[in-house]
């Protein structure tokens, strides 16, 4: 337990970075985790593995408790995480794993390259080119056109003929220097060349120096592109070029979906690797008590009932249950603590004000008001909530029904209040 106070760390939302606080506050899915580092030490996976659950339930830091698992187990893996979230496009999804790849690359210590010496590289001169030749596709990979001139004339010549021997992975030398050639010659890369080629390339580097294979972890794969222009074109077309890596011998592919992506016919394109369940009440408890203890010398920020309130109203999502701890600390910042009741209270009627002074909204918070006055808590809504603010803290999709949400308790009162 701290006893110095970390405010900008306590209760966000999204999963930490650091792996001390990755490991401190993983709380009680120890068989999940042990499961998966079971089938990754079978090292036969050749499909994408899909780390699924409900949206918030905690698919993320399991996934990143995972990567340091491995880590800390000294198993052959070199971990390497993307996030997908609303990158639009499969290339610009790709183009994260390509710089990702390229930024492990550089770190490979020069003692270690210099210390290769096998029939698959020869030697660490070889290593250098086929690098040079990865930095030489960087505009390519960001869609730039590049302009033939001298300098690039001599990096065809120098890179695109050089190969490396991938044993039992077959040889790629041929391939690599026809569509190396072909890509400086038109000044365009395609994605499937960069999946198939460049990609797995780097990924065959990385493994002949390191002796681990690739460990790609791409977070939230199915939230590639939201909005109205999403129909699934380019998360149907990223699953389908991840599928690729996934069936060379130097990666492992992970990705973390929603339950409903995962069940609505997609599972297909996966192995079913983790299921992330929801977390009981009293496991939510835990996570905010980690949370004070490591963040705020164990000083509470709720009292019991406040507490209580907030952990009942979140439907074990441990991701909304932190934004509304933070939402509600950050409200009452600077009264006495603990905070009570009278806080969240006082949090949900401001909010819902905000709420019915923003026109946008208007159709939804009349609705909402409809439901309430008749003293209902489930409410069908044909609206799109993206982007309203209302998504999961509010109102949460119910299981099992399409257009059926659940309004949180912690709001209905506010909402029956001054109509």
């Amino acid at each position: 337990m701290s006893t110095e106070k970390h405010l900008a760390r306590l209760f966000q939302s999204n999963p930490p970075n650091d792996p001390d606080d990755i490991r401190g506050l993983f709380c009680n899915r120890e068989r999940e985790l042990a499961f998966g580092v079971a089938l990754l030490q079978d090292q036969s996976l050749d499909r994408i593995g899909a780390i699924h659950g409900e949206t918030r339930c905690g698919k993320s830091h399991l996934a990143r408790r995972l990567l340091v698992e491995v880590d800390e187990l000294g198993l052959p893996f070199l971990p390497i995480q993307v996030n997908a979230n609303d990158l639009g496009t499969a290339r610009g999804a790709l183009e994260s794993v390509f710089y990702a790849l390229l930024g492990a690359l550089g770190e490979v210590p020069r003692g270690q390259v210099e210390a290769i010496d096998s029939d698959s590289l020869g030697h660490a001169a070889v290593f250098d080119q086929v690098l040079e030749r990865l930095h030489a596709i960087e505009p390519l990979v960001e869609g730039i056109q590049i302009r033939r001139t001298e300098e690039h004339s001599q990096k065809l010549s120098r890179t695109a003929s050089v190969s490396i021997d991938l044993g039992s992975s077959g040889n790629l030398g041929s391939s690599m220097e026809r569509v190396s050639r072909q890509v400086f010659e038109q000044g365009v890369l395609t994605e499937r060349q960069l999946a198939e080629v460049f990609l797995r390339e780097a990924s065959d580097l990385l493994h002949l120096v390191t002796c681990k294979r690739v460990l790609l972890y791409v977070d939230d794969l199915d939230l590639l592109a939201q909005g109205d222009e999403s129909d699934g074109t380019q998360v149907r077309r990223l699953i389908e070029l991840l599928k690729v890596l996934a069936t060379t011998d130097s990666v492992t592919v992970l990705a973390s979906v929603r339950t409903q992506f995962f069940a609505a016919g997609e599972g297909k394109h996966f192995r079913d690797f983790i299921r992330v369940p929801p977390l009981e009440d009293s496991i939510v408890r835990e996570v905010y008590v980690r949370h004070v203890q490591r963040f705020h010398a164990n000083e509470e920020i709720f009292d019991e009932t406040a507490l209580t309130w907030l952990i009942d109203s979140t439907t074990d999502r441990v991701g909304v249950f932190l934004q509304l701890c933070f939402d509600v600390w950050r409200f009452g910042f600077g009264r006495p603590l603990p905070l009570g009741e009278d806080t969240v209270r006082a949090f949900a009627s401001a909010r819902v004000k905000e709420w019915r002074q923003n026109v946008a909204l208007a159709p939804i918070i009349r609705e909402v008001e409809d439901a309430v006055e008749i003293g209902a808590l489930e409410i069908e809504l044909g609206e799109d909530l993206q982007g309203t603010g209302l998504l999961h803290q509010v109102l949460t999709p119910v299981a099992g029904r399409l257009g059926f949400y659940r309004l949180n308790p912690v709001f209905a009162a506010s909402f029956r209040m001054g109509r």
